[in-house]
């Protein structure tokens, strides 16, 4: 299945269960918020900055401050902060499966991911994250590391009695030779998600009131392109993994 194909086929499943997917995209933007506000009071508290509504809404700020006083210690705890809104990220992503596979979408269904091996998946996304973070720092190792990781989930979903590290050696199997075409395929919603964020930056830039009501609605734009993005990667598990690994 080309490119384009497998877009408008994951934009008719978006609109064949729109009104689920909106109460998923509200519940994961309220996620998304409530956390992304921990996560920002935390590195304040934890690097010393100061409590101001700038500080507070200008992220850039504190990722700059976190990269110039690197810490071990607080990278672990902003990555446990992110473990809930994870665990839903990746509910939707199995609830988008279960959907596709079904012919129906529930929000119900995302929370499935809590009735998972808890053991398991904790240090499957533990493990992902801690690997493509510190990857990050060179940039491009991070994204190939993201990307090679990226069907753990869905492995270990078909494949329950798996554990963490083979469920991601596999991921990291079946994506030699398949990451390229997975990001081209996801291409077209990252930069319409870079977009947001530099619109979003520049308002930020000009008044700090039109940058909170920016940061609301990039959030919510951001979510629906994330949920999109979701539905592409599900079709390219189902497409170009799944009948190589077994259901």
């Amino acid at each position: 299945m080309e490119n384009y194909e497998l877009r408008q086929n994951s934009k008719n499943f978006f609109k064949a269960n729109t009104q689920q997917f909106v109460f998923a995209l509200i519940l994961i933007f309220l996620v998304t918020i409530s956390f992304d506000a921990i996560e920002r009071l935390f590195l304040m508290t934890y690097y010393q900055i100061p409590f101001t509504f700038n500080n507070f809404i200008q992220y850039d700020t504190l990722v700059d401050v976190v990269e110039t006083q690197f810490n071990v210690g607080a990278i672990l705890i902003s990555l446990l902060i992110n473990i809930i809104p994870t665990l839903i990220s990746i509910g939707l992503s199995l609830a988008v499966l279960k959907g596709i596979d079904q012919g129906e979408f529930f929000v119900k269904d995302i929370f499935n991911v809590f009735k998972l091996n808890w053991g398991v998946l904790l240090t499957m996304v533990i493990l992902i994250q801690v690997i493509v973070t510190f990857l990050s720092i060179l940039i491009i190792p991070g994204i190939i590391a993201s990307y090679s990781l990226a069907m753990s989930v869905y492995i270990f979903y078909d494949r329950p009695n798996n554990s963490a590290i083979k469920s991601m050696k596999e991921s990291h199997a079946q994506m030699k030779g398949k990451r390229l075409k997975l990001f081209m395929l996801q291409l077209y919603y990252l930069a319409w998600i870079l977009a947001v964020f530099l619109v979003a930056i520049v308002f930020v830039v000009i008044n700090p009131i039109l940058g909170i009501a920016a940061l609301f609605v990039q959030m919510g734009i951001v979510t629906y392109l994330s949920v999109l993005l979701t539905i592409v990667e599900v079709n390219f598990y189902k497409e170009n993994i799944r009948n190589l690994i077994g259901e």
